[in-house]
């Protein structure tokens, strides 16, 4: 699965960085779920860098505006 970009349930989703360590989820589309069990049954990418290729800390934000042509 690509960690930066990915589609849950339909929706085409993107990783956007955040502060090291700030784990201030409430932009994320995954705030308010149980995002660890989702994480664990590799249905989403995980968020914190120790964890991810890219050592960065990062939310999951909704890709919109996309063509037909870009998905």
């Amino acid at each position: 699965m690509d960690e930066n970009k990915f589609k849950y349930n339909g929706v085409e989703l993107k990783s956007e960085e955040i502060p090291k360590h700030d784990k201030n989820c409430e932009k994320c589309y995954f705030c308010n779920v149980d995002c660890e069990l989702l994480y664990d049954k590799k249905l989403i990418p995980d968020c914190m860098e120790f964890a991810r290729k890219d050592k960065r800390d990062v939310i999951f934000v909704e890709i919109e505006n996309r063509t037909q042509e870009e998905l």
